[in-house]
């Protein structure tokens, strides 16, 4: 009977112990993994922007300097020379 009861007890420990403290551990290590990774998504989205937009502006600047050209293609630029 003893025996019987220390089981018992024994066994209830260890189901407390999972259901209080093993299960809500796991989870909150779940949780502090996703919002690392989150995290580092946003970091990196973040950084990652500004070389885009630096390379939006550039390729824009190249459009620019495209159609600018297009209209230099209309005027010939020329050079005075002056005879002495």
């Amino acid at each position: 009977m003893l025996r019987f009861i220390i089981s018992v007890i024994l066994i209830y420990g260890l189901v407390r112990l999972v259901f209080n403290f093993i299960i809500p551990l796991f989870r909150a290590t779940q949780q502090m993994r996703s919002q690392v990774k989150e995290f580092q998504d946003r970091m990196n989205t973040q950084y990652q922007n500004p070389y885009q937009s630096a390379n939006q502006a550039a390729s824009s600047a190249q459009a620019q300097k495209k159609s600018d050209s297009h209209h230099s293609e209309d005027y010939i630029e020329f050079e005075e020379i002056k005879n002495n």
